[in-house]
C-alpha cells in the first residue's frame, strides 16, 4: 500500500532540467532553528533510513566523492548541493567549501542551487575566505538561505555577500512571514515539509509570502504543500499555480533545451 504522503514526480517534469537532481556535497546536519525541529530527512533518518547516516544524523561530513556526479556528466544538469543538510555548517572547513566552489566554477555548463541557515558562516566565507576571482567564476550558483518565519527574516539580509542570483526559500513555512527585504533577492520559493504528518500549513501563510514577492515583482514558486489530501506538487493557491523561476535558471534552459531532448538517451 503506498503511503499518501510519500514524494511523487509531477507529470511530464525531467529531473535535472524542470526540477533539481541532488548531489549530497556534504551529509549529516545539526539543528540550528525551528525548522529543523521538523525535518523530515531528521526523522527518516532517525526512523527507517538510518543506513544512510551511519553514526547518526548529526555525524556531519564532507562527501568529497559525490563532486564526481556533476564531473563526469557531460548534458547540462540543474543540480541541488546537499539538498538534505547544509554545506555551510561548522564542521565542514574552509578547505572543503573552496573544492565544492572549484567544482561549480569548472563545471560551468550546470546550475547549482543550494540554501542554508548558517547564513553568519556563509557570510564570513564569501567575504573573507573565499578567493574574489573564484567567487566571480561561480555564476552558475543559486544560493539562497531559509527563513521558516518572521524570526529568522533577518537571513536575507547576509545574501548581500554574494554578487550572482540569490533566493529564498520559506521552507517549512512554519508561521507567517511578513516583512522581509526582497529588493535584491532573484526568486522566493515556498514549501511546507514534505509530510503532513511532521509539519502543517496555513494558506495565508502562502499568500502573503506570494503578495509581497508580487509586490516587488521578483519570481514566486510554491512547491510541496501538505494538505488534507496528502502531498500536492505545485498546488492551486489563491486560484493560480505559482511555478516561476528566476531569470538565471531561464536563461541557462533556453540554452540546453536542444541538448536534453535531442536525445533522451544520452548522457
Amino acid at each position: 500500500m503506498q503511503r499518501r504522503d510519500v514524494i511523487l514526480s509531477p507529470p511530464n517534469s525531467v529531473k535535472g532540467f524542470d526540477r533539481p537532481w541532488g548531489v549530497h556535497a556534504t551529509r549529516g546536519c545539526e539543528s540550528v532553528s525551528s525548522g529543523c525541529d521538523v525535518c523530515v530527512w531528521r526523522w527518516l533518518a532517525e526512523n527507517n533510513q538510518k543506513r544512510f547516516h551511519p553514526g547518526g544524523f548529526e555525524n556531519v561530513r564532507f562527501n568529497e566523492r559525490s563532486l564526481w556526479i556533476p564531473k563526469k556528466r557531460k548534458r547540462p544538469t540543474w543540480y541541488r548541493l546537499s539538498p538534505h543538510a547544509d554545506m555551510f555548517q561548522t564542521k565542514i572547513s574552509d578547505k572543503d567549501l573552496i573544492t565544492i566552489f572549484q567544482m561549480i566554477a569548472d563545471n560551468k555548463r550546470h546550475l547549482f542551487q543550494t540554501t542554508t541557515k548558517y547564513t553568519h558562516r556563509m557570510k564570513y566565507f564569501l567575504e573573507n575566505v573565499l578567493p574574489e576571482e573564484l567567487a566571480e567564476q561561480c555564476d552558475n550558483l543559486m544560493l539562497g538561505v531559509n527563513i521558516e518565519t518572521q524570526e529568522y527574516a533577518w537571513r536575507a539580509y547576509d545574501l548581500n555577500a554574494w554578487p550572482h542570483t540569490k533566493f529564498v526559500e520559506c521552507k517549512p513555512i512554519l508561521g507567517p512571514v511578513v516583512d522581509v527585504d526582497l529588493s535584491v533577492i532573484d526568486w522566493v520559493v515556498v514549501a511546507s515539509h514534505y509530510s503532513r504528518r511532521i509539519a502543517t500549513v496555513k494558506v495565508d501563510w502562502i499568500l502573503g509570502v506570494v503578495d509581497m514577492a508580487r509586490s516587488l515583482n521578483v519570481p514566486v514558486s510554491v512547491d510541496w504543500i501538505s494538505s488534507g489530501s496528502g502531498m500536492n506538487r505545485f498546488p492551486h493557491v489563491g486560484g493560480k499555480i505559482w511555478m516561476q523561476k528566476p531569470i538565471k535558471y531561464l536563461k541557462w534552459r533556453e540554452r540546453n533545451e536542444s541538448e536534453w531532448f535531442k536525445s533522451r538517451a544520452k548522457t
